[in-house]
């Protein structure tokens, strides 16, 4: 098992968690190879980062997790069934 960031191309932290020896690629990369997807970032960008990034890489079998379920609570971002992605 293996660990891959999702960060933007742009994002100030690539450089920085390259140099601590992580994986990084884009959001989108990442969650199309992911097994487990874990979304950590602020609320006020995951309906957007999950819309454009991963929905599309969501299949049966994968995980898809958040640190926080505001989003999901609210209707912001409706994820699949269970029984499609687990």
């Amino acid at each position: 098992m293996s660990v891959v960031v999702g960060l933007p191309a742009g994002s100030r932290s690539r450089a920085k968690a390259q140099a601590d020896g992580v994986t990084v690629k884009t959001p989108a990369e990442a969650a199309a190879e992911a097994d487990i997807i874990m979304v950590l970032t602020p609320d006020t960008g995951q309906a957007k980062l999950y819309r454009d990034e991963i929905a599309s890489h969501l299949k049966p079998g994968k995980t898809l997790m958040f640190a926080h379920g505001f989003n999901i609570r609210f209707g912001t971002i409706a994820a699949p069934p269970a029984s499609t992605c687990r």
